[in-house]
């Protein structure tokens, strides 16, 4: 798979987040979670996954994403911002009248990873929203380091354009994990594990301080998301 598959249909999002976080201390539980979302959250998410350079075995696939869903393994350096265009290159690219928030949002794209960049280009060619879950994106943290401001530029920049994201976390707490629409935290392994909702929906099954089984997930998103 090189992108999203069209979709005949907007996909059904059951929550307001834009940008949603599942993180925890064992990383098959929060890797479970993330693909569990994910399918809720829009039946043709691409999966883009994080590869560790220094290991020599590859990581083993995660459990019960279809082939087709995979959109990409790349190393931590294909996801770092590109340089500043300098606004007078940008200028001569557009009309006089063009409107000023136009050039931000040129200057914001431009910005992005060229892998992403692509990435958008075809998603606005199958639909206004589809979902990005990065997997693995603990191995961001020399590129996004904790409270760095690129982290909330990098969301809100796919966000304007279209693009909902989901980051998988396997590891510690973050300062900035407040930038994330809903923060989400899995605890444990096996038939106990548990997610504690962090930042959630005010009034909502998910609002914050919300907590329930990895096994209720499949029951609890479809009907405890608000349209």
């Amino acid at each position: 798979m090189t992108g999203f598959s069209p979709a005949v249909a907007e996909p059904p999002w059951r929550t307001r987040a834009r940008t949603v976080l599942v993180s925890g201390d064992a990383e098959s539980t929060v890797l479970s979670v993330a693909r569990s979302i994910a399918e809720r959250l829009d039946p043709n998410f691409a999966w883009l996954e994080i590869v560790d350079s220094r290991r020599q075995d590859p990581d083993p696939p995660v459990t019960g994403i279809p082939a087709d869903r995979l959109f990409h393994r790349v190393l931590p350096e294909q996801l770092r911002p590109r340089a500043s265009t300098s606004r007078r290159k940008l200028q001569a690219v557009l009309q006089p009248d063009d409107a000023s928030d136009m050039l931000h949002s040129l200057e914001r794209f431009l910005r992005l990873p060229e892998l992403l960049q692509k990435l958008m280009v075809q998603a606005g060619e199958v639909g206004p929203r589809r979902l990005l879950a990065i997997g693995r994106g603990e191995r961001l943290v020399g590129i996004y380091p904790d409270g760095s401001p690129l982290v909330a530029e990098f969301l809100h920049t796919l966000e304007s354009y279209g693009i909902y994201v989901l980051v998988s976390y396997f590891g510690p707490g973050r300062r900035d994990w407040p930038v994330f629409d809903l923060v989400l935290r899995t605890h444990g392994t096996g038939p106990t594990a548990s997610v504690s909702v962090e930042k959630g929906d005010p009034g909502t099954a998910l609002a914050t301080g919300a907590r329930f089984t990895v096994r209720a997930l499949p029951t609890f998103l479809p009907s405890g998301m608000g349209s």
